[in-house]
């Protein structure tokens, strides 16, 4: 009799801890934005016309539950937004990004604290040293994801620099630009970014004041549906262009000194036997050296960027 009462004992103790755990689990997934915002401590409404949720909610644009993204806008167009990536322990990764100023938070067990880990440090870090910085006057946009998980970052409108969500960790894809880079590796890059159906790898060769605009406001940060847009065209008879990424056979640079339009060019080819050539409008951004006076002084380089279609 004693054996089956502390058999019993145990059993109980077992169901306890594991009702527990699962009341923890449930109570993790139960946190969705809206419940992530209104737990944001006061930094994380810096510079905003208030620093409590409460009174910020009025404000409140878009709550997509779905993808875990709330944006608040104000009276003079302005907007301050916010996102969340899930953890494998069930904690949740928060960023939060205005016109001025992002910085990232961590939910855990009901409390939310700032946060520099996840790879953000190195984030902060490659800002920093940014060929696009400058003694003087900077400006940084983090645009948070609405779509997919990946950061889009701006600098100076010069650079963009994205970092991809993997192991839980931000890793930034690095291939453009570099220094004194020219046309054709611009176009040829490009062509090869589209090859791999990959909207973030495309959008390393683009104007980051353009991606800012057309892409982050204008296609509310559906990137794949941007560059869709970006690289549309004609066959000869009517427009054409792909539904998504995955749609494109082939992406082929060429370049034509002779055809009078354009020097460099893709050919694009896609899946349902389709193809087109599409000429890209391109644009260079002049890097100066700048005093902490305002002045400028000597050239740095020249960095060209894709800004949208010719013709």
């Amino acid at each position: 009799m004693t054996i089956t009462k502390k058999s019993l004992i145990m059993l109980t103790l077992l169901i306890v801890t594991l009702l527990g755990v699962a009341f923890s689990m449930n109570a993790q997934q139960r946190v969705n934005v809206k419940t992530l915002f209104d737990l944001l401590p006061s930094d994380a409404f810096f510079l905003m016309p208030s620093d409590d949720p409460a009174e910020l909610e009025k404000h409140i644009k878009v709550c997509d539950y779905r993808y875990g993204y709330l944006q608040l806008e104000f009276e003079d167009q302005s907007y301050w937004e916010m996102c969340y990536w899930n953890l494998n322990n069930g904690d949740k990764l928060i960023a939060v990004s205005s016109y001025i100023t992002h910085s990232f938070f961590l939910y855990s067990d009901g409390e939310v604290t700032f946060t520099t880990e996840f790879g953000i440090d190195e984030i902060l870090n490659n800002m920093y040293s940014s060929f696009a910085m400058n003694p003087y006057d900077n400006w940084f946009r983090l645009h948070v994801p609405r779509h997919g998980t990946s950061i889009y970052l701006s600098i100076n409108e010069i650079e963009s620099q994205i970092y991809k969500w993997q192991n839980e960790m931000f890793v930034r894809i690095d291939k453009y630009p570099t220094q004194n880079c020219t046309h054709q590796q611009l176009v040829e890059g490009f062509a090869n970014a589209l090859g791999t159906a990959d909207a973030d790898y495309c959008l390393q060769y683009l104007l980051p004041a353009y991606v800012s605009e057309q892409c982050m406001n204008v296609f509310e940060g559906n990137k794949e549906q941007f560059i869709c847009d970006l690289i549309a065209g004609e066959d000869g008879q009517s427009f054409i262009k792909p539904q998504k990424l995955s749609d494109i056979k082939s992406a082929t640079y060429r370049y034509t000194p002779d055809d009078g339009f354009a020097n460099h060019i893709i050919l694009i080819e896609l899946n349902d036997g389709s193809s087109y050539t599409y000429y890209p409008s391109l644009e260079s951004v002049e890097v100066l050296e700048m005093f902490k006076n305002g002045e400028y002084g000597e050239f740095i380089t020249r960095i060209p960027y894709i800004t949208g279609g010719v013709g």
